[in-house]
């Protein structure tokens, strides 16, 4: 017992040297990886896989504009508050990723990869790079927003916080979504760094590898009248963009 208590007293008294340390540049640029780190990803939502849940997107405006409006009576008003313009999905749907590439999405059980490595060229000044690269399964043929409508909402201000209203006006409707159509599997590029690459694939913040589209497909939009009722639209039209290289 009387030998290892010296031993405790030794380890605690050098415990300090564990503390980590920030890497600069330089020191970042003399460090290297093996294969850095790889993220696999299968979206699911509601016990779904294949699919990335989504029930609305908003942007909301805080402050609005001022302005002067007719009420009920004619009767000209001020009018400042927060607004949204939101886009609503289908129930229990969001984003799909579709093994085929035209009717009910076959969703795949494939996971989403993405690979983080950093590195510094030591050779051009130390600079330091931290790259990724997010791939879609070569499975996924199609990948589906299963947006229902884009709508205006009026929000409230309580106590200086902006409180989601009640009450969506409708300003475009889709049939069945859009169907995002790929020629190739999916892959985007993320760098961050102060130095340029001498990879096309790394010269830049965002690269688009591969992002070739052979249709983008929404179906039947159609503009909806100020009434906002069901079927009710002043103009509607098919619409289909094909043969789209990004």
């Amino acid at each position: 017992m009387r030998k290892l208590f010296p031993l405790v007293l030794l380890c605690l008294a050098n415990s300090s040297v564990l503390a980590l340390e920030s890497l600069d540049d330089q020191q970042l640029s003399e460090t290297t990886g093996q294969d850095g780190l790889t993220i696999s990803i299968i979206p699911a939502a509601s016990g779904v896989k294949g699919m990335i849940g989504m029930q609305e997107i908003a942007y909301t405006d805080g402050d609005g504009f001022s302005t002067t409006i007719n009420n009920d009576s004619g009767t000209p008003i001020a009018y400042t508050g927060p607004a949204s313009v939101v886009t609503n999905f289908n129930t229990n749907s969001g984003v799909l990723f579709c093994t085929n590439t035209v009717g009910a999405c076959t969703r795949s059980q494939s996971p989403i990869t993405l690979k983080i490595d950093a590195d510094g060229a030591a050779g051009t000044g130390g600079e330091a790079m931290i790259y990724a690269h997010l791939a879609l399964p070569t499975n996924v043929s199609r990948i589906k927003l299963d947006v229902a409508n884009i709508a205006l909402r009026a929000d409230r201000l309580v106590t200086g916080s902006i409180v989601k209203g009640s009450t969506e006006v409708q300003m475009m409707q889709f049939s069945n979504g859009i169907d995002l159509s790929l020629a190739a599997p999916l892959q985007i590029g993320f760098a961050l760094g102060s130095e340029r690459s001498g990879s096309p694939n790394m010269d830049g913040l965002v690269n688009l590898i591969s992002a070739n589209f052979s249709s983008i497909d929404f179906g039947t939009v159609s503009l909806v009248s100020s009434g906002g009722q069901t079927n009710e639209s002043s103009l509607r039209a098919d619409i289909s963009l094909t043969n789209l290289d990004l």
